[in-house]
């Protein structure tokens, strides 16, 4: 008995509107858009084992993103032949016949006016540093875009860096609900030293007595280390950090990660992570996220996956108390605090963050924000400055939308 099998034409990975993810056209546009799709090629005899009957080496399987992770999906089943065999191979009669079984397409909530936005932003940027873009939908959580130059491994899902100032976000909302607003008075030193280590803001800039939402805006790193350490201690930081999503387990049908918090025990530590310098950890997925959560009012697991969908972490709202803080406060940073020389069209709302790493001496750059019903998070890796590396590549992607 001789079995030969052939398989059917492979289902698509869509974007939202039907376009296939793996066409041509597209990959030529956003090609790192087969770091969510992965690639079809020919199975090695390990891989054709470890997925079992009938596969066999050579034949065309996913390899990495929607396709592996989808590949019986997608793949359907070959039609088999079973054949009697002599001699010489000669055929001396056919068994059995059973017929293909279609692969069905897999559809993801990619939107490709804002994919390809997303890709023009990135592609023209005029830094070289490696940049990680995501964009989600606040209303739904569904991703709309994500791009990075150049590609490899998926850090804009799935890599983990230090969040910078783009964790004042938290820390606000820690503050907010424990009675803070932006009208509240604060103080803004140049350093501020907390359990013998000293905290300083960028060229020790100093503003004296001031108001929470300037000293959100202008991203002053004393005061919120102060102010945590203070008023909230790492208990209520981690609380507050797990209502945006942190150590939450997403489920977007390929791996991903949120951003990672833990709990700090020591009053340095509070104060470290509350400006985002702490071992606190985060990617653009989440960091666009949270900042999706202070449009919508509710935080979201992201989706990616549509059809079909896999079952999603579940949601939580925002306090209203929160968000009346933290919206104006976001909207001072592009008005008048670090983000204002980037020249955003309206309606813009966000925070810049500049994440120290290593041995302290090199940055990433950080923008996170929001315009409608479109939350977003760029990262230029060892950019420096977020206003000046992220900034100009989310203002060239909401131009393009």
């Amino acid at each position: 008995f001789v079995q030969s099998a052939v398989w059917p034409a492979r289902a698509a990975v869509l974007a939202s509107d039907g376009t296939q993810l793996s066409s041509p056209s597209v990959i030529a546009q956003s090609g790192s858009i087969a770091l969510l799709t992965g690639i079809v090629g020919a199975a090695t005899a390990a891989q054709a084992k470890a997925l079992g009957v009938p596969y066999q080496a050579g034949d065309p399987i996913g390899q990495g993103g929607i396709e592996q992770a989808y590949q019986a999906q997608l793949a359907g089943r070959p039609s088999l032949t079973i054949q009697l065999q002599g001699p010489g191979k000669r055929v001396d009669a056919t068994a059995a016949r059973f017929a293909a079984t279609p692969g069905k397409p897999v559809q993801t909530s990619l939107d490709m006016r804002d994919q390809m936005a997303a890709s023009a932003a990135v592609s023209s940027a005029s830094t070289s540093k490696p940049i990680d873009m995501v964009a989600i939908q606040p209303s739904t959580g569904k991703v709309l875009a994500v791009v990075e130059r150049p590609g490899g491994f998926d850090r804009a899902l799935a890599g983990i860096f230090p969040p910078g100032s783009t964790f004042k976000v938290v820390t606000a909302s820690a503050l907010a609900e424990k009675g803070m607003r932006p009208s509240s008075t604060v103080q803004c030193p140049s350093q501020v030293t907390i359990g013998g280590r000293t905290f300083h803001n960028d060229a020790n800039e100093h503003l004296g007595t001031t108001s929470l939402q300037t000293a959100f805006a202008v991203s002053c790193n004393s005061t919120f280390a102060m102010l945590a350490y203070q008023r909230l201690g790492g208990a209520a930081l981690a609380s507050m950090a797990a209502r945006f999503g942190f150590n939450a387990n997403p489920n977007l049908g390929i791996p991903a990660t949120l951003g990672k918090f833990t709990t700090p025990h020591q009053p340095v530590d509070v104060a470290a992570d509350a400006f985002g310098q702490g071992t606190d950890l985060v990617n653009p997925l989440s960091q666009a996220s949270v900042a999706a959560a202070i449009e919508d009012g509710t935080w979201r697991s992201p989706v990616l996956v549509t059809s079909p969908q896999p079952r999603q972490v579940t949601s939580h709202k925002i306090s209203p108390v929160i968000l009346g803080t933290l919206r104006p406060m976001m909207r001072a940073v592009v008005t008048s605090g670090t983000a204002a020389g980037v020249g955003f069209p309206a309606g813009v709302y966000g925070k810049t963050g500049t994440a120290q790493y290593g041995t302290g001496t090199h940055s990433h750059g950080w923008f996170i924000g929001y315009r409608g019903d479109v939350a977003f998070a760029v990262l230029v890796e060892g950019g420096g400055y977020g206003a000046n590396s992220a900034g100009p590549v989310a203002n060239a992607f909401l131009r393009k939308i």
